[in-house]
C-alpha cells in the first residue's frame, strides 16, 4: 500500500487530504471533515465538500 498527503487530482480541481493506493486498481481518498463543514441539524456535508466528494467519486476514488 502506498500513500500521499495533500495530493491534487489529475485534473487539478481538488486536493485529497490523504490518498491511498490500496490495490492495483483500488484508490481510497481519506478526507478530514471539520464540524463547520457539515450542517448542524442534519450532519450533511455543505456545498463545497459535497461537490469535492462527488468529483473524487467520478474520478474513481472511494471517499471515506
Amino acid at each position: 500500500m502506498s500513500y500521499d498527503t495533500l495530493r491534487p487530482t489529475r485534473d487539478g480541481l481538488a486536493v485529497i487530504d490523504v490518498a491511498l493506493k490500496a490495490g492495483p486498481e483500488r484508490y481510497v481518498a481519506l478526507e478530514v471533515v471539520a464540524e463547520a463543514d457539515t450542517a448542524a441539524n442534519s450532519r450533511q456535508m455543505l456545498g463545497p465538500n459535497a461537490v469535492k466528494r462527488q468529483l473524487l467519486e467520478k474520478n474513481g476514488w472511494e471517499v471515506r
